[in-house]
């Protein structure tokens, strides 16, 4: 009866440290106030960012994420691309055109709890013609490629959302639970 109560409070402590590690959170680029680098078309310059107050400065596409501000406009103002720290990007066509073209965007994000693991355009509903694609440049980078994108209406808020997913790491407490699990499996089938 011991051994039983000893396996369920170990679980317990395991699925706890799961928890509050971080290992089962949900995907994040990061807290707000954490740097995000935006490269568009291969120019940083054809990217403004929030902190510069969209303005045509040096560093100006390199800006502090917000939950509740768009963070980048492209240098011509007809692409907003708004950041969330749940790992939602959304992409606007500010023109109001229906037309966004063909452009390549990268997005780099400082202060990460944990790697970046895929790219998931997660409503392409407001998409009439072109194409999409998204890549992992590496564990903090993304790149997104439109080619010929044009909007089903030529409104300002014809969005296109992207989800980026982490594959959180174990911390030091979720290893030891684990450990401590697994001492208490093998102490139990010995005494079996």
């Amino acid at each position: 009866m011991k051994l039983r109560n000893l396996c369920r409070a170990t679980l317990s402590a395991v699925l706890l440290a799961l928890c509050t590690s971080g290992v089962w959170s949900a995907p994040n680029l990061g807290s707000p106030g954490s740097l995000v680098t935006g490269v568009l078309d291969g120019a940083p310059e054809n990217l403004l960012g929030l902190d510069t107050g969209f303005e045509p400065v040096p560093g100006a596409n390199i800006t502090a994420l917000t939950d509740t501000d768009m963070e980048f406009l492209s240098s011509d103002y007809g692409l907003g691309v708004d950041l969330f720290s749940n790992g939602l990007i959304r992409l606007y066509d500010n023109s109001g055109s229906g037309w966004l073209g063909s452009h390549v965007l990268t997005l780099s994000f400082g202060g990460l709890t944990a790697p970046l693991s895929g790219v998931v355009f997660s409503d392409l509903s407001s998409l009439l013609s072109g194409s999409v694609s998204a890549a992992l440049l590496n564990e903090n980078t993304i790149q997104l490629t439109f080619t010929d994108v044009q909007f089903s209406s030529a409104t300002s808020f014809s969005t296109m959302d992207v989800q980026v997913s982490s594959v959180p790491e174990p911390s030091t407490v979720a290893l030891l639970a684990a450990g401590a699990l697994a001492l208490a499996w093998r102490r139990r089938t010995r005494t079996s």
